[in-house]
């Protein structure tokens, strides 16, 4: 929950070090209105998140269909807020979840 006033939530949160937002979305499914829609409640969490958390935290679209006609301006959007990741580039979601895996393995030094 990123704010319980608005009823904002993320989909995917981890903080270790700083806050690492993720939020998907899938352009194949359902019509264009509606996921160009989407997108712009999306780019709302990554908003929300930074106002939250600050100018650390790191934000993440992991996106399915970017290359679909029509969505060009919705994936635009989106990359003015967050690193956009393509679902169908292996390079994309390799660098994805290696990041992401450091992320949650991150150990933060401790001073005795």
């Amino acid at each position: 929950m990123l704010s319980q006033d608005h009823g904002i939530v993320a989909e995917f949160a981890l903080r270790n070090g700083a806050m690492h937002i993720t939020e998907t979305i899938d352009f194949a499914l359902h019509t264009a209105t509606a996921k160009r829609i989407e997108a712009q409640a999306k780019t709302l969490v990554l908003d929300e998140a930074q106002r939250v958390f600050g100018d650390t935290t790191k934000k993440y679209v992991v996106v399915a269909g970017a290359e679909i006609v029509g969505m060009e301006a919705s994936v635009r959007l989106l990359q003015d807020r967050a690193t956009v990741y393509s679902l169908e580039s292996d390079a994309d979601m390799s660098e994805y979840m290696s990041l992401i895996s450091t992320a949650a393995s991150y150990t933060p030094l401790i001073s005795p």
